[in-house]
């Protein structure tokens, strides 16, 4: 199926992430428009939802960098170099509009290297003034690596949801909690399930970062807000991130 990057859609169906209702994030690397440049490192990747949540990072020793054609033809940001970690918001402060999530849809592509950092996150999120994204029962990390060659979600003080991966394997991943259940699934493969309430203050996501930097080319992080998506519209995505991104489902 052709797919027009500049946009980031199916060209033939005309389909983005924005055609899903409770599109709350969406940071797309393909989009060149949505990256602000400090030389060959990214200083601002801007949330393409409309939802004005903007990644930024001021300090150069911890910006990703933006590398052209890295997957699929497309550009992407290359994680763990620096560091990497980007924040909504200004620094460590936040967004300045606190919402609150009963129920999230989360997808993200990115190509894992040999060796994946422990306890890195790709996407989390957390309140200001909280020291830690795992403090209180009802906080949750979405998907972040345990284990070196390992995805899972961290929620209610413990690992759920692992699944293991190749080391160098490109990744599709999809996460949806309808507020008492969550679901993880790698590549369109089995899912699993675990039970936890979602009930979550957030005003800071961050990319990149946790104990470890994450490691990898990260292509696009999509993240919808009090919504667990259907299993037609969760197809739906998983299948234009893996089509857009050159990136084997099942």
């Amino acid at each position: 199926m052709p797919l027009s990057a500049r946009v980031g859609f199916f060209a033939s169906t005309g389909f983005t992430p924005k055609s899903i209702a409770g599109l709350g994030m969406w940071w797309d690397a393909s989009v060149a428009s949505s990256v602000t440049l400090n030389g060959s490192t990214v200083s601002q990747w801007r949330d393409l939802s409309g939802n004005g949540r903007h990644l930024n990072q001021s300090s150069a020793a911890s910006q990703p960098t933006y590398t052209t054609s890295a997957r699929n033809g497309l550009n992407a940001l290359t994680m763990g170099t620096n560091g990497t970690d980007m924040f909504t918001g200004s620094g460590t402060s936040g967004d300045a509009t606190m919402f609150t999530v009963t129920s999230q849809s989360i997808f993200w592509a990115i190509v894992s290297p040999t060796a994946q950092n422990i306890q890195a996150r790709v996407y989390t999120q957390f309140v200001t003034g909280q020291t830690n994204d795992f403090s209180g029962t009802n906080y949750m990390i979405p998907p972040y690596f345990p284990a070196a060659n390992q995805c899972a979600v961290y929620a209610a003080g413990s690992v759920r949801n692992a699944i293991n991966f190749t080391a160098g394997t490109a990744l599709v991943m999809s996460f949806v909690h309808n507020g008492t259940t969550a679901s993880s699934r790698l590549n369109r493969g089995t899912a699993t399930t675990s039970n936890f309430t979602l009930n979550t203050a957030i005003n800071i996501a961050r990319i990149g970062n946790g104990p470890n930097t994450t490691r990898g080319t990260l292509c696009e992080v999509i993240v919808y807000n009090n919504v667990a998506l259907s299993e037609t519209d969760r197809t739906t995505v998983e299948r234009y991130l893996a089509n857009k991104w050159a990136i084997a489902v099942a």
